[in-house]
């Protein structure tokens, strides 16, 4: 049996309970999309991601969560033709260095002026209110250009992903609908998706073809009053049930050309799914919690089975003993909560959406000609290939 035959049997009889009842479609409907990414085979990838992750202090992150995002893609075919990532995980690391940098500097010039204007009040509160409107502008700002490179590295057939629009118009106006946000407490949310889903989608092409988004805030008003109101007393579950209600209603008011889709993504099992991520992290944090602690203390006693004082708590090398521990406890604990996030709440979920996403309208796909402009970067591996690993 080939591989390809191999995994065709495993993705038609998957047996998961999360797949069974997340389907839910009729026999007529036929998905556009098929995922047939295994759970296993991802498994493997992610958990070597999360062991170099861990070794390389954080750096290898960046040709781990390349290798991840071309493992979805890959195995995402539409009408039958697998979507190609080409995406560079050395691009990524240098634009996260400049950009980190080019932070840090910000933010170090910002502290040094609020500690020289500490005792002039109006100065004080304008130079604070520009730094918390810096950040969530700084941070939209880099999502949209993130959401450009990774589209402009995606191809079908032989038809290119792009994004147009401008980042700063982007992260200006989502700076200042989260303000809305926050000054209406909350009620303006719906408002705030619909325009910027509206500027996302309306500026992604396929080819010489665009997408086009014409909902409007109103029709999901209807849905985040109630989801709002009981967000307290369902420990924030109604606002999952708003999220999967908001993506079939995205799904039902995007189009490219006359081909318009729908989505039956069902919100129980999604809700369901996202309670077991969280369960399983919290868990996951008080276990690598008490293995660092418990290390720590066999440590801690075998420097000082010789009779040695022990150290005072202010010490230096009990602080340095202290702060080694707390790193050690984060890297570990971001790899795994990486790991668990990847197999258990994003490969199931990325599942469901392609077998309950149908097409509405007239399917011509066949008449998009090649017209992108962004260049398609060519594929550099990591230092190592972990990809003869996760395929042995």
């Amino acid at each position: 049996m080939t591989p390809d035959a191999f995994r065709d049997k495993i993705t038609a009889t998957d047996d998961s309970p999360f797949y069974r009842s997340t389907t839910g479609r009729r026999d007529d409907d036929e998905p556009i999309a098929v995922y047939d990414g295994l759970t296993a085979e991802l498994t493997r990838i992610a958990a070597v991601n999360a062991l170099l992750a861990l070794l390389t202090l954080g750096i290898y992150r960046f040709w781990g969560r390349t290798r991840i995002h071309r493992y979805f893609r890959n195995h995402i075919a539409v009408q039958g033709e697998h979507l190609e990532y080409c995406g560079s995980a050395g691009k990524a690391a240098l634009r996260f260095s400049v950009g980190s940098s080019v932070f840090v500097i910000l933010a170090s010039l910002l502290w040094e002026s609020m500690d020289g204007i500490y005792h002039r009040p109006l100065q004080f509160m304008a130079l604070k209110t520009a730094l918390i409107i810096g950040i969530p502008f700084v941070t939209f700002f880099a999502l949209f250009h993130a959401r450009g490179y990774r589209l402009s590295q995606t191809r079908w057939r032989d038809l290119q992903f792009t994004q147009r629009g401008n980042a700063w118009i982007y992260a200006l106006q989502a700076t200042a609908l989260l303000l809305l946000v926050v000054l209406t407490g909350g009620l303006a949310y719906p408002h705030m998706q619909s325009r910027l889903q509206s500027y996302r989608i309306n500026n992604t092409w396929l080819g010489d073809r665009q997408f086009s988004f014409d909902g409007v805030a109103l029709d999901l008003f209807r849905q985040w009053v109630p989801a709002l109101l009981l967000a307290i007393p369902t420990l924030g579950c109604s606002i999952l049930w708003y999220k999967v209600t908001e993506f079939r209603y995205v799904a039902s008011r995007t189009r490219l050309g006359k081909l318009g889709f729908s989505s039956r993504l069902p919100a129980k099992d999604t809700v369901l799914l996202l309670v077991k991520f969280v369960v399983y992290a919290i868990v996951l944090s008080i276990v690598s919690a008490l293995v660092v602690l418990g290390s720590a203390g066999v440590i801690f006693a075998l420097v000082n089975a010789g009779g040695e004082i022990p150290q005072p708590p202010h010490s230096m090398k009990v602080q340095v003993q202290i702060f080694m521990g707390v790193v050690v406890f984060c890297l570990l604990l971001a790899a795994l909560l990486k790991l668990l996030y990847t197999v258990v709440l994003l490969h199931p979920m990325i599942r469901s959406v392609t077998t309950t996403l149908t097409t509405t309208g007239t399917n011509d796909l066949d008449s998009i000609k090649p017209g992108g402009t962004a260049k398609v970067e060519e594929t550099t591996h990591p230092p190592t290939d972990v990809g003869v690993w996760a395929n042995a």
